[in-house]
């Protein structure tokens, strides 16, 4: 799709198509059911640096790297904590499924980074109360909802971000203008929505692809995902849950006890707020993202390759597991005067991403057969004659790669 966006301006599949001269042309297109940003990302490289899978997979790498640098910026805005952002980012970073998916093309990391952009300009805007500020947060939140067909669920942490942290936004004139603007610009995700409406996304015939029905075997592996410590960090999901309980830990100074009303000296330090309201935006992220799949046919993290559905919910685990890990070692160093809190807390986060690079670096079933295939269908067609035509179930990474191909 993104090979067609940048060579024919069309947003679909090449059924039928030719490399003549350096020239593309698709002959016969099929409208694709899954939304576009993605590609359109796709076809802005390959306008600049020519049609590569290459160019693509590294493109992925990119976004994912730029999703560590986002959170880190969400982490400091809503808490105040550069701490909380380093570790925020770091926990990010560590992530089995992130390495591994950002290394493919699929299109949930860039998903999952613009959704963080687009709660990162809400954010932006709340602090700031600037036009232009909310003019970021609007053109970024109607580019996220492109992603996926769940992405628009972003619209919850933001919404409830906007209630929460600025209320007094919701009665001014401006909010509703912008409002109309985000409208205006979601108008043709939103009719690609309805047009796909009738698809059935794969689902079995004598099933729907959104039912009840689907709950309980899919919560059965999703909700033990994050703490089974198999694909998952288990020290992860800890901070996290360590996160949502602490409050925010703040140093004070009082008065010398020796000679009170004098000097004011440091003290130890105190609990003091909670974080309510950035906390439940944090989770309101998650759980959308997170329990969507849930009723989905394919919802499962251990359906095929869908495990990648659970890099969209990881940045808010992330998020509020560096805030966790801060407030941690913030009490430690301060209630027990334990230099170095922070080295020991990464250590035992470093020591725990060592026990998965065994499943990052694997092969599993789905990508050894698929990276075969790959690999055969490339021999095959370097050795046809060059203006062969290639007749295949899928002529896409034909057509990638120079050749002539047609869905048979």
């Amino acid at each position: 799709v993104g090979q067609n966006m940048a060579c024919e301006k069309k947003a679909g599949m090449c059924n039928n198509g030719e490399t003549l001269y350096d020239v593309y042309s698709c002959y016969q297109m099929q409208y694709s059911k899954q939304p576009h940003a993605w590609p359109y990302l796709i076809s802005l490289l390959y306008r600049a640096t020519g049609v590569s899978h290459l160019g693509a997979h590294v493109m992925n790498n990119v976004l994912w790297a730029l999703s560590i640098v986002v959170v880190f910026v969400l982490a400091l805005l809503l808490f105040r904590d550069e701490r909380a952002g380093l570790f925020a980012a770091f926990l990010l970073a560590i992530l089995p499924e992130g390495i591994r998916w950002s290394n493919t093309t699929a299109v949930e990391p860039s998903a999952a980074l613009f959704g963080g952009i687009a709660l990162l300009a809400v954010i932006c805007f709340i602090r700031h109360s600037d036009k232009r500020a909310l003019f970021l947060a609007v053109v970024t939140l109607s580019f996220a909802f492109q992603f996926r067909p769940e992405s628009g669920l972003i619209l919850v942490p933001a919404g409830l971000a906007l209630i929460l942290l600025a209320p007094g936004e919701l009665s001014r004139q401006r909010f509703y203008v912008f409002l109309l603007v985000l409208i205006a610009l979601s108008l043709p995700h939103i009719v690609h929505l309805y047009s796909v409406r009738a698809e059935s996304w794969g689902a079995p015939g004598d099933s729907s692809k959104f039912a009840l029905a689907h709950f309980y075997k899919n919560i059965a592996v999703n909700a033990p995902f994050y703490f089974i410590n198999k694909r998952f960090p288990l020290i992860v999901t800890l901070l996290a849950l360590a996160g949502l309980v602490l409050p925010l830990w703040r140093n004070k100074t009082g008065p010398s006890p020796a000679s009170a009303g004098t000097t004011a000296v440091p003290e130890r330090g105190r609990w003091s707020a909670f974080l309510v309201r950035e906390k439940s935006v944090i989770v309101l992220w998650f759980l959308p993202f997170w329990g969507i799949f849930l009723f989905f046919y394919a919802g499962s993290y251990n359906y095929g390759a869908d495990v990648r559905f659970s890099l969209i919910s990881q940045m808010p685990v992330a998020l509020i597991g560096g805030f966790g890990a801060s407030q941690i070692t913030f009490w430690l160093e301060k209630r027990f005067a334990m230099k170095g809190a922070s080295i020991i807390v990464s250590a035992l986060i470093i020591l725990s991403f060592l026990s998965f690079m065994p499943y990052i670096r694997a092969a599993t079933q789905e990508a050894w057969s698929s990276r075969f295939d790959h690999r055969f269908a490339k021999k095959i067609a370097e050795r046809i004659p060059t203006h062969s035509l290639i007749f295949t179930h899928n002529p896409n990474m034909f057509l990638l790669w120079g050749k002539n191909a047609a869905q048979a």
